[in-house]
């Protein structure tokens, strides 16, 4: 978990579920995170293990997306 305060901005980052990747895949592999800025949160969803170049965020209002690392 940490903070950064940059250019007027505070950014946190918390670890919820441990994220985990292996040697053979260099995109992390599982795992969720949340991240905020200013208070903006959002959910990070790095998936169910397999290695993929995807994770899925989730908004405050249960919305996801779907983003290419």
């Amino acid at each position: 978990n940490w903070t950064v305060e940059a250019d007027g901005n505070t950014y946190v980052v918390e670890t919820l579920e441990g994220l985990q990747g292996n040697a053979s895949c260099e995109y992390l592999t599982a795992g969720v995170m949340s991240v905020s800025k200013n208070g903006l949160e959002v959910t990070v969803d790095f998936g169910n293990g397999e290695c993929d170049d995807t994770a899925t965020i989730i908004y405050p209002n249960g919305a996801t997306e779907e983003l290419t690392l």
